[in-house]
């Protein structure tokens, strides 16, 4: 019908937002769309931070203004790091994991700046000759000479002094985080509860600090617990972003969560979202995840959902400016980085002259 739509900043900030879609149906682009267009047409801008979790959302930050960094300059230095997290991202478990985090706590206490290898491999085997069981010991020396060659560089590369992601957020109208430089999942989990809890925290004390961060993928950092699980940190950032989204809109720290998979999101953070954004959803599942969490629940709208075309979304909650939901196109502004060929013509190119 022509008629232009627009989402409310104040009801973004302190109700929260569930952006969700299959891919390629619009979801990454409607986000940056919306970026470009807060820090463009809006004044004060307001201050964004993205989780970018595949790299989608580098063409935001060349075409808007944005800053890129890696989630690798978040990491808490070595001197920072809890020696439990740190012995579990050695990939100790168990006993053994409490034997490495006495052994990482000792080398803190020394004030060891740098995890080397060969630092790691001295404390922890001596831990293991203090504290080990006589009938364990040649087995955890094995396991941790192992677990220390294959895994210790995840603490050699942690930088000196982090970046301090509430000073980031104050500098730059958009910050993207880099979480798909690797392919880690601990340390990005990890990374992740650190920043929303340091955002938190100064939200809850300072009235003039306030943000939107949107976060991509987000199944992978809020798995619902009956669901397919990633990593081993997921507890601890499914925790830090179940509190923050629960209390930051009170504080102006508002969320966008985005997924393509709703069912796997744990219930506990889309329950907390006012606002529902939703692109086309074929799986019955993912359908009922957001019929369940909408008063407009019904077989109906699972039937709108499968049948959305591209960049086409179904929107309802305290953003929108109506009082129920609406159907509408949504704005492109530049699209996310991925294929710029069709299957196609890659394929074409891949052939080669006859």
């Amino acid at each position: 019908m022509d008629i232009p739509i627009y989402l409310d900043v104040n009801g973004l900030v302190k109700g929260h937002s569930f952006v969700c879609g299959m891919t390629r149906s619009g979801k990454s682009t409607f986000v940056m769309a919306l970026a470009k267009a807060a820090r463009e047409e809006l004044d004060p801008p307001p201050h964004m931070m993205i989780f970018d979790r595949r790299g989608e959302y580098i063409p935001l930050v060349e075409k808007a203004g944005g800053k890129k960094y890696s989630y690798r300059e978040f990491t808490q230095s070595f001197t920072q790091i809890d020696p439990a997290q740190a012995a579990s991202l050695l990939g100790f478990d168990k006993t053994l994991a409490g034997i490495a985090a006495s052994a990482i706590e000792k080398m803190q206490g020394d004030e060891v700046t740098k995890a080397s290898k060969e630092k790691l491999r001295e404390y922890i085997l001596a831990e293991i000759e203090a504290k080990g069981a006589a009938a364990q010991k040649k087995r955890y020396t094995a396991t941790a000479e192992d677990n220390i060659k294959r895994y210790g560089d995840v603490l050699e590369k942690l930088p000196e002094k982090p970046l301090d992601s509430v000073e980031v957020v104050r500098e730059n109208e958009i910050t993207l985080i880099d979480f798909s430089v690797d392919t880690e999942i601990d340390s990005p989990q990890l990374v992740a509860s650190n920043i929303v809890r340091s955002l938190l925290s100064e939200a809850m004390t300072n009235d003039d600090f306030g943000a939107i961060v949107a976060i991509e993928e987000v199944q992978y950092f809020a798995p619902e617990e009956s669901m397919v699980k990633y990593g081993e940190s997921w507890r601890t950032s499914l925790t830090a972003i179940t509190e923050a989204i629960s209390q930051g809109g009170g504080y102006n720290l508002g969320f966008i969560i985005m997924t393509q998979r709703p069912a796997y999101v744990a219930k506990s953070v889309i329950s907390q979202c006012n606002s529902v954004i939703s692109f086309r959803l074929m799986s019955q599942n993912d359908q009922w995840a957001i019929i369940n969490y909408t008063e407009y629940g019904s077989k109906a709208l699972a039937q709108y959902l499968a049948g959305l075309a591209d960049h086409e979304v179904f929107i309802c909650g305290i953003a929108v400016p109506t009082r129920f939901p609406v159907i509408v196109e949504t704005r492109i502004e530049c699209y996310p980085k991925k294929a710029a060929k069709t299957a196609r013509e890659t394929f074409q190119v891949m052939k080669g002259p006859k």
